[in-house]
């Protein structure tokens, strides 16, 4: 049977960090089991609950929240998005640590420079974020503009890589 398996964490500001994989690559990083759930809808999978798994990929998202880790080395995997959102998240990977490019920027970046808004959208749907950085994107003008876990843990995770 196919399986997305999860297992979850708390660290800080992040009470209730889900982890999730399907065939050993990383499908999904979030606070809410209901996207999981929503992931596996979209493929026709299934969800497990496993202590066991992920253990890699939570290492090193916590090495990255003790300030410990500035890159990933995990195999991630797509299973949701469409071709434009997987180019926008795709892009994301492409953002140093501790940098951040407006909206804006990124539209350009991938070659659609009017196409901010849709950026926008699409980064609200990444599935992996922190492994593909979209808090790492801001407005125009400095402000942080939304983030899907919250603009709490946007700017969490901005001070904890301005920190460094």
């Amino acid at each position: 049977m196919n399986l997305i398996y999860y297992n979850e964490f708390a660290y800080e500001l992040l009470e209730r960090l889900l982890v999730a994989s399907f065939k050993g690559k990383l499908v999904y990083i979030g606070i809410n089991e209901n996207n999981i759930n929503d992931v596996a809808c979209m493929t026709s999978l299934k969800v497990k609950k496993d202590i066991n798994s992920n253990k890699e990929a939570i290492s090193q998202i916590k090495e990255y929240l003790a300030r410990e880790r500035k890159t990933f080395n995990i195999e991630t995997e797509f299973l949701i998005g469409s071709e434009f959102q997987r180019k926008v998240w795709n892009e994301l990977a492409k953002i140093p640590y501790g940098k951040t490019i407006s909206y804006k920027q990124l539209a350009n970046n991938i070659g659609n420079p009017n196409a901010s808004r849709a950026v926008g959208n699409a980064n609200s749907k990444n599935p992996i974020p922190v492994i593909f950085p979209c808090h790492r994107v801001i407005n125009s003008d400095g402000g942080l503009g939304g983030f899907s876990g919250g603009v709490k843990i946007k700017e969490f995770l901005l001070n904890l890589e301005f920190a460094n």
